[in-house]
């Protein structure tokens, strides 16, 4: 059964930080998150949740504040069971307890466009708010036939429920805590190289400042490096290449003496002439030695170089990962439990029951110590026995925490012992109060198990208090349901109508339309996918159909949750096919677009026709398409021809650090910037990256003609300048 709340505009940022309502005395209660609840004038003798069977027409008059009547439209019979039957009146219904309001069991209705562009102007940007574009928000209830707002007789001595929003809130970061630490764990390998990655930023950042002290950090640096190309995935891979391309060239019979040719090339000065030719002619990269680097741009390309690499190592681990199940964590009423791990169980439980926050941390270091060491050396005791602790090197290394807390001068070395609760809760004392504190420590700590540590920063801050850019590798709605199925042992409700049908449609704004269209034809993208020899076609279809129908996400984003769960995390040619498929399918009405995606990307001759042929178009229209092809370049091309600055460059935007961790948001509309302003200067890339920082500015600082885009107030002048320093080094223009 619909249910229909009436509430103000100034909640919409708590409702959906918070992602449930609350009765009124609750909020005064809650540890983080919204203490105040903005409660319309007609509702405020009731402090349960007020709740009708029929859509309310309401209005506010607030004269100095933006606030404005907003309706939400709920269904969730498994929350609202306890009340459906008992009516206070006709159509009325109040509720005692928590709701809780998921993307898929409720719509958020404004009464005018105007209202609905001031209120979410600032609310899309709030990095508290993780779903906000999963929730289904329209900017007029015209779909409705609405009453007015009866008058409500209010009723003496009711009671809500008791207040549990602060446990679960805790839980509920826990949870989300250890799915990040879950995908963000790593091997040896990675952990090695993460903390060489950090040194070396941290020198190259020095000389990029100051290029003359490489006097002082030169041999530091020398040492850093050469330990970094060791376990580097890219170097590595490229060594391999290197030597069986060279192998094949000088065949069998000469390979053995390799190493006099290359002697003999070094005594004669070609040697580095030709081992760059070859680099470039097998797709190998190599870093450079330090003797080889002289300016600020060396050490600006290096560290960039850098940055790349280890991101791409971490990126192939991640995808080998399986896909997370928390089935490693149980829950028990108030008590959250990870398996096997008895001293983090301990403190998780210590932090909530004692409704600790970062605040409290950051007042009393010591004090929250002494907490949780009375609640973990116990167990510890019955792990070693007591005759044993006294001269255990666990009771040593918590004496050894204890000084240095008292006296952040004495040594502490966090991986004297091996024991990863002991280590994780360590740094969380050390470092809990923030996100990246924690990853910080955990990189220059060469922490493999991520788990632990953010699962105790979860309990503590809580899951409203988590920035959603933290979150953001996990944010997703399979995701959102694996969390919710966790915390409640039951599915999320779903609205039983198509929330964007046509006649909210008609009176959407345009902005809206664009964002909530989720009309697509499965016959066409299926046949593109089979064209394309992609296998699991029905069910990605479904899929996406299955997700458009319940999210007001635009298709892409959509896709992009059904190909996670279509296919595993290994299957990227899968994907990359999936994704050209959709790519095709959207462009089937710009003839020109269309043949230039289907010429460049390796299509046979005869499946391009095909597609051509499936939707109208005549293949001889502007020529048949030719697929190019590359001839063998030579052993040693010639190097006298030269290289204009001018070349063309893909429409890809380029990984640079600047855009390493922004908000996907912020990445799509840089991404459509860069694709936009490649069609305009497609054979040079100085007036192109000119072009792309001028827009990006130009939105950064006032939008565009439609008003604020997900660049505005993000795109400031300082990442204008460090954006196009770093596109300049990354296309090598001096």
């Amino acid at each position: 059964m619909k249910f229909y709340i009436p509430t103000s505009s100034l909640n919409m940022d708590n409702l959906l930080q918070s992602e449930c309502i609350l009765p009124i005395s609750h909020y005064v209660q809650r540890l983080s998150g919204y203490k105040l609840y903005e409660q319309i004038e007609e509702l405020r003798p009731f402090n349960a949740i007020v709740l009708f069977k029929y859509p309310v027409q309401f209005t506010i008059n607030d004269v100095g504040r933006y606030n404005y009547p907003v309706l939400i439209e709920f269904e969730d019979d498994v929350q609202t069971q306890d009340f459906y039957e008992n009516e206070i009146q006709d159509g009325v219904c109040i509720c005692s307890h928590t709701l809780n309001l998921t993307p898929t069991n409720c719509c958020f209705y404004f009464f005018s466009e105007q209202a609905y562009k001031i209120t979410l102007v600032n609310t899309r940007s709030n990095k508290s708010i993780k779903y906000y574009n999963n929730y289904s928000i329209v900017p007029n209830a015209n779909k409705f036939k609405t009453r007015p707002l009866p008058k409500l007789t209010s009723i003496s001595h009711y009671e809500v429920g008791v207040f549990e929003d602060g446990i679960i809130d805790k839980q509920k970061g826990v949870l989300y805590a250890y799915l990040l630490g879950e995908q963000k764990s790593v091997n040896h390998d990675l952990a090695v190289q993460l903390r060489l990655t950090q040194d070396i930023y941290n020198i190259l950042t020095s000389l990029i400042s100051t290029p003359s002290s490489i006097t002082v950090f030169g041999e530091k640096l020398s040492f850093l490096l050469d330990e970094y190309k060791k376990i580097d995935l890219t170097e590595r891979n490229s060594t391999e290449q290197f030597e069986v391309n060279l192998k094949n060239e000088l065949g069998n019979r000469f390979y053995f003496l390799k190493g006099c040719l290359i002697g003999f090339l070094k005594n004669i000065n070609c040697w580095d002439y030709i081992f760059t030719s070859l680099c470039k002619k097998w797709g190998c990269y190599f870093l450079p030695q330090v003797p080889e680097l002289h300016t600020k741009d060396d050490y600006l390309r290096l560290r960039s170089d850098i940055e790349k690499r280890t991101a791409y190592a971490v990126d192939v681990l991640q995808k080998s990962l399986p896909p997370s199940t928390l089935n490693d964590i149980s829950m028990n009423g108030n008590t959250i439990s990870i398996s096997n791990a008895p001293l983090v169980n301990a403190v998780i439980d210590y932090v909530i029951k004692n409704k600790q926050t970062v605040e409290k941390l950051y007042a009393n270091r010591l004090g929250f110590y002494m907490g949780v060491m009375e609640t973990i050396v116990p167990i510890l005791k019955g792990q070693i026995g007591e005759i044993n602790w006294k001269k255990s090197k666990e009771r040593a290394y918590i004496n050894d925490l204890h000084a240095f807390i008292n006296d952040p001068a004495i040594h502490f070395e966090i991986n004297r012992i091996d024991n990863i609760e002991l280590k994780s809760i360590a740094a969380f004392i050390l470092k809990g109060q923030s996100y990246n504190d924690c990853m910080a420590l955990c990189k220059m700590a060469e922490f493999e198990n991520y788990r632990y540590i953010l699962s105790l920063w979860g309990s503590l801050c809580g899951y409203m208090e988590m920035n959603k850019e933290a979150l953001s590798d996990i944010l997703n709605m399979s995701t959102y349901s694996l969390v919710y199925k966790k915390l409640y042992g039951k599915n999320m409700g779903i609205l039983s109508h198509d929330i964007a049908n046509s006649e909210s449609f008609i009176n959407c704004s345009s902005e809206e339309i664009e964002k909530r269209s989720c009309k697509f034809s499965k016959e066409e993208l299926s046949f593109i996918l089979k064209s394309v020899n992609f296998k699991e076609v029905t069910q990605l279809v479904n899929k996406l159909e299955s997700f458009l129908s319940v999210s007001s996400k635009p298709i892409n984003e959509c896709f992009e949750d059904a190909i996670n769960e279509t296919l595993s995390k290994r299957a990227k040619k899968q994907k990359e096919l999936a994704w050209l498929s959709l790519k095709i399918y959207q462009s089937v009405d710009n003839y020109d677009a269309f043949c230039t995606i289907l010429e460049k990307n390796n299509l046979s001759k005869t499946v391009q026709k095909n597609i051509l042929r499936h939707f109208g178009h005549n293949e001889e229209k502007k020529g048949k398409i030719k697929i190019k092809k590359q001839d063998t370049p030579l052993l040693f091309p010639e190097m006298n021809k030269a290289t204009s600055i001018t070349q063309s460059i893909s429409n890809r935007l380029p990984n640079i650090p600047s855009f390493v961790g922004l908000d996907k948001n912020v990445l799509r509309r840089l991404e459509q910037n860069w694709s936009f302003t490649a069609s305009k200067y497609p054979s040079n890339k100085e007036e192109h990256i000119r072009f792309f920082i001028n827009l990006c500015k130009k939105e950064g600082f006032l939008g565009n003609a439609k008003g604020p885009t997900s660049l505005t107030y993000v795109f400031t002048q300082e990442m204008a300048s460090k954006v196009e320093k770093e596109l300049l080094i990354y296309y090598d223009i001096r």
